[in-house]
């Protein structure tokens, strides 16, 4: 396998339940069966994520041939087409789309079939967008920040951590990527330009002139191709609007061209917890609010997983208008949150 396709496996590779399903794969048992006696040896139910990640694995190992995989329902471009015009997607769009590969089962082509099925539906006058977000934060608000995932952020380098889909974009031909050392956002098409150019190194991460901004501006929309609605960046973009007091600075490192480390002050970065990154993110507060003052969210289903679309310019009316009703929508009520105990204005 090459080295800049190699991946971390679940549970450390040969320890826990993912060992498990592999030793187990003897040719007669589904992964679905696998999982479920693994969930019996173990005495828990696996969550969403663990099993989107023991899938995800299964697929990088069969795809390197380290196993053999037969699949009894795989999803073509057609078919993420046609589910993208169901949800609302059209020809000359803008769409900035956060996305999980393994929420649908085995996809013919994988990440590649995925961008090729957007940008057959938006046509050469629509502008697609991805989060290409890194790990280069390494000090805020007097903690430093330990992760095995830091990298210092390089635009050329796709060393992202939100899948495979966008880090398969950013290395197209012709792809823009903004230069953010934590919320770097990668797009082609007419208006990429306009969305990355503004946004600087020692900007806010989703400050006016980030992606998130124009996203707004040019009445773009959001897509969430199989991720959850949790994962609502632009709620941060809201946070930085109403210029939050838990938003701090931050101390991230970016590596040059010439191979040359800098850091740099990043303000108002996003230390700490939020209610809205709880599954599904509907069950959240914010999203409970919107949905009560009536926010839209189109959606079609692809094989196991959903497609699901929001307007931007509505997203954001409704979600300022919620926001300086109740500043604190974001934050989460439980009171062993320490970081959002902290920062709620009740408390």
């Amino acid at each position: 396998m090459p080295k800049n396709k190699r991946i971390d496996l679940p549970d450390h590779a040969i320890y826990g339940p993912f060992a498990s399903v592999v030793a187990h794969a003897d040719g007669t048992k589904t992964l679905k069966q696998l999982i479920e006696n693994n969930e019996w040896v173990y005495e828990k139910q696996f969550t969403t994520g663990e099993i989107k990640k023991y899938i995800s694995a299964i697929e990088h190992l069969a795809e390197y041939g380290y196993l053999g995989v037969t699949h009894a329902q795989s999803i073509r471009k057609a078919d993420i087409a046609r589910a993208l015009r169901e949800a609302g997607v059209n020809a000359d769009d803008l769409v900035l789309v956060h996305s999980s590969l393994s929420a649908f089962g085995h996809v013919e082509g994988g990440a590649d079939a995925v961008i090729d099925a957007f940008l057959e539906v938006l046509g050469p006058n629509g502008t697609l967008l991805m989060p290409t977000f890194t790990q280069s934060a390494i000090y805020c608000d007097g903690e430093w920040i330990t992760s095995k995932a830091y990298r210092p952020f390089n635009v050329a380098k796709p060393e992202v951590w939100v899948g495979k889909i966008p880090a398969t974009f950013c290395q197209r031909p012709g792809v823009l990527r903004s230069a953010h050392p934590t919320h770097s956002v990668a797009g082609c098409g007419p208006l990429a330009e306009k969305c990355l150019a503004d946004h600087r190194e020692t900007d806010p991460p989703t400050c006016h002139r980030s992606p998130f901004g124009k996203l707004v501006d040019h009445n773009g929309r959001m897509v969430w191709f199989g991720a959850d609605l949790a994962t609502a960046t632009f709620f941060h973009f809201l946070e930085d609007e109403m210029d939050l007091p838990y938003l701090k600075p931050a101390l991230c490192r970016v590596e040059r061209e010439d191979g040359t480390i800098d850091s740099v002050l990043v303000p108002r970065w996003l230390p700490g917890h939020r209610d809205f990154y709880r599954f599904p993110g509907e069950s959240s507060k914010m999203y409970r609010r919107l949905i009560e003052m009536r926010l839209a969210i189109r959606s079609a289903a692809l094989g196991l997983g959903q497609i699901k679309l929001i307007d931007s310019a509505q997203m954001y009316e409704l979600g300022m208008a919620a926001l300086k009703s109740d500043p604190n929508l974001l934050l989460c009520d439980n009171p062993e949150c320490v970081f959002c105990r902290t920062h709620n204005k009740r408390r």
